[in-house]
């Protein structure tokens, strides 16, 4: 999907074709060319006495010696499609980096919410434990106030991590270039 919709590889690709076409272009300059011509008029010092002219002609160009000229910008056409082909290959590079990155990020960011609502799970259980012993007077207030702050820890830790997850799918959707497809 990135290799296809990343803009930065889109262009790259359209730069590497307009050098190959330029190439091509200038090897054409090597074929001769043809051209037609037709003039017709009218001449004279009055209108009462003009004369009908005209002149047609048919032309052929033939590029013999252009002082190597054309072989040097082929040349030099050809080192600029070589170098904008390697560039575009490392933007492959790059980008499949990128996106197998983001990839390990947002499975990370997952287990990560799956942890955090475990630990959140635990948090509770151990919440209405302590309610539970301070109302049969086991146990004190102090019980139920450090289980209340693991609670809202693990809550905390919950929002943290659905973030880190989200901030992970907005990383892979540009890294894929489609972050404005997101729902």
């Amino acid at each position: 999907v990135a290799l296809r919709q990343r803009p930065d590889l889109v262009a790259a690709e359209r730069s590497l074709e307009a050098a190959r076409q330029s190439a091509k272009a200038i090897r054409a300059e090597r074929l001769p060319t043809l051209s037609a011509f037709a003039d017709d008029g009218a001449i004279g010092t009055s209108t009462a006495h003009m004369l009908n002219t005209y002149e047609w002609g048919v032309q052929v160009s033939l590029p013999i010696f252009d002082g190597s000229k054309r072989s040097g910008k082929l040349t030099e056409q050809q080192a600029t499609a070589s170098q904008l082909d390697v560039q575009r290959k490392e933007l492959e590079r790059t980008v499949t980096v990128e996106v197998r990155t983001a990839l390990l990020d947002l499975t990370v960011a997952r287990d990560q919410v799956e942890a955090a609502r475990g630990r959140l799970g635990l948090a509770q259980q151990e919440y209405s434990q302590a309610q539970e012993r301070f109302r049969a007077g086991v146990s004190g207030n102090a019980d139920v106030v450090t289980a209340a702050l693991s609670l809202n820890a693990a809550r905390n830790q919950v929002i943290d991590a659905v973030t880190a997850y989200q901030a992970a799918r907005v990383g892979l959707a540009r890294a894929e270039g489609s972050a404005t497809q997101l729902e």
